[in-house]
Parts: C-alpha cells; sequence; structure tokens
C-alpha cells in the first residue's frame, strides 16, 4: 500500500469526510484506489468523563432500552464504538477483477457552521444536501432515503428542520431514519459504518429501523421516520454526519441496479 495518508479529526462526521474527498480523488484519477475508513474506542473513563462534562451523555444510572435518538423524550448520547471501511475503485477496474460492486459515491459536500459547539445552522444543512445532490446531477427531491445524524442531544433537531425545509410540496413523505438505537453513537465511525447500511439499502431494499421510537415532533410528521425495518427498493441514500464546531457533511450513494432520476 503506498499513497498519500489522511487524518480527519472532525469527531462525529470524520469518516464521512474521508469518504466523501477520497471518492472525489477517484474520479480524478488522481489516486486509483482510495481506501477510507472511520474508527471510534471512545469508550475512556477520560472521554466519557469529558462528554458527562458538556451534558452530550444519558444521565448515569439510565434504564435500558435505549431512547431513540429521534424521540421526543432524548436526553442525551448513548455512546459505543467501531469500524468500518471501503477500498473505492472505479468502475472499468471492478468489472476488469471480478469485484462485487456495491453501488456509487456520486456527491457530496461539507460546510462548517456558525452556531456553537454541538449545534448546526438549519440553512446551513440545507445547503450542504443540496449541494451533495447537485454533484450527483440529482435534486434533492429525487431523495429515497437518508440516514440521519440524530445523535441525541437535547435540543432542536436542526436537521430535521433542513429536511422538512427542503421537502418540496409535490412529495406526501420522505423516509429519514437513524441507526444510532442499534449501534449507539460511534462518533468518527458513524458515517462509514451508515454506508454499511446504505449499501444493504440500495442492494436489498432492506431498510432499517429507528430502533426504540415512540413519539415523534409533531412539527416533523410530513418525513417518515420508519419505527420497524421493511423492505423498500432504493435508488440512492444521502448519509448526514454532524462533527464538533458546527461541521456538516452530506454525501449521496447510487443504487446500480435502479436507474436512478
Amino acid at each position: 500500500m503506498k499513497g498519500p495518508p489522511c487524518t480527519r479529526t472532525s469527531a462525529c462526521s470524520a469518516s464521512t469526510q474521508a469518504l466523501g474527498p477520497a471518492s472525489r480523488t477517484l474520479r480524478s484519477a488522481r489516486i486509483p484506489w482510495p481506501l477510507p475508513r472511520g474508527t471510534e474506542c471512545v469508550l475512556t473513563r477520560v472521554a466519557l468523563l469529558r462528554l458527562l462534562a458538556m451534558c452530550a451523555l444519558r444521565p448515569p444510572g439510565t434504564a435500558e432500552p435505549q431512547l431513540s435518538t429521534r424521540d421526543r423524550s432524548k436526553d442525551g448520547m448513548t455512546v459505543g464504538e467501531g469500524t468500518a471501511f471501503f477500498w473505492l475503485k472505479p468502475g472499468e477496474a471492478a468489472i476488469s477483477r471480478k469485484v462485487t460492486k456495491l453501488g456509487l459515491l456520486c456527491g457530496y459536500s461539507t460546510v462548517t457552521g456558525r452556531r456553537d459547539l454541538f449545534s448546526q445552522a438549519a440553512d446551513d444543512i440545507c445547503r450542504c444536501m443540496e449541494r451533495s445532490f447537485g454533484e450527483a446531477k440529482l435534486d434533492f427531491w429525487h431523495s429515497d432515503l437518508i440516514f440521519g445524524q440524530a445523535c441525541g442531544l437535547r435540543q432542536v433537531d436542526r436537521e430535521l428542520q433542513a429536511i422538512s425545509t427542503l421537502l418540496p410540496k409535490s412529495r406526501d413523505s420522505l423516509i429519514v431514519i437513524s441507526i444510532r438505537g442499534q449501534m449507539r453513537h460511534t462518533f468518527g465511525a458513524s458515517g462509514s459504518i451508515n454506508l454499511t447500511a446504505a449499501v444493504r439499502a440500495l442492494q436489498g431494499g432492506c431498510v432499517p429501523s429507528t430502533r426504540s421510537l415512540e413519539e415523534t415532533y409533531p412539527a416533523f410528521d410530513t418525513l417518515h421516520i420508519f419505527k420497524t425495518s421493511c423492505s423498500i427498493p432504493s435508488r440512492n441514500t444521502l448519509i448526514n454526519s454532524a462533527g464538533f464546531g458546527g461541521v456538516h457533511d452530506s454525501m449521496v450513494t447510487l443504487s446500480l441496479r435502479l436507474k436512478s432520476g
């Protein structure tokens, strides 16, 4: 293995910031086979005490089951660890080597918000999602499935605000899910782990549930937040990630089995 190494340290959006630029270097032929990945090992005493001091964690001793990160009664994040990596290749190379093609990374955008340590502005998130679909040569109303950040912090859900703002009146609903209830919040690995779930949705139509969801915000009733897993063919997915300091990243993937558009 050879080539320029690069490390992203934007917390929860780190692996998305690795995957998005890696797909761009592949399309521009600057790096033939990039290997982006996301890894998180946050379950240490020092890290947990710092998150607790920032009032970012669920209160100690809170009983299971985990509250959904989209639930009105959310009271802080529950942290976890994980890792996932992808070997990105141009289509021609995948065919010649008889590699199973999982999907196409075709749109990416990143913005830096202007709120505070945790918050992103809804208009920044709107701009980021629109730009990622623009790079994929699609409009936002083409969205089939959105994997949300949904970290579970006790604040207004600006990501859902942004999605609702962009949802055209011609669409009755839009599918939005979060796998934080299954995986917990894996910080720097969350983008790459979301991509594994997105690939399953693109390949077999397997849409995971938003675990333990009980009651959503009435203002977001136009968004279809799945409580149970189901099978729905998806032409594309959007993955949202948000990091410390108001950073937000969006990444679009396309199915190779169903024509998008």
